[in-house]
């Protein structure tokens, strides 16, 4: 009885083995994106900039009106552009 036990725990125990080792092994595209998003990294002269921005202290924005760091947040309607 006990060898029939660990046959069965022994099946369960490789199937779920094989099942989880080919999820691994599968990817989705937007995991793709996001690797290849991250390899890529950020171009330090193409800096991406938000148009309207709401002044909220303690957080800070890139701000396309100065290309630079000012206090605020962005909106969920602000515009986005590059800077230089």
């Amino acid at each position: 009885m006990k060898i029939k036990y660990a046959i069965i725990a022994a099946t369960i125990l490789v199937a779920g083995t094989v099942t989880s080792v080919k999820a691994f092994k599968e990817t989705t595209p937007l995991l793709d994106a996001n690797v290849e998003a991250l390899a890529e990294g950020e171009d330090p002269l193409n800096k991406t900039c938000f148009k309207t921005i709401h002044y909220k202290e303690g957080e800070q924005v890139f701000y396309c009106g100065t290309c630079s760091w000012v206090p605020g947040t962005n909106r969920w309607y602000s515009g986005t552009s590059s800077c230089r």
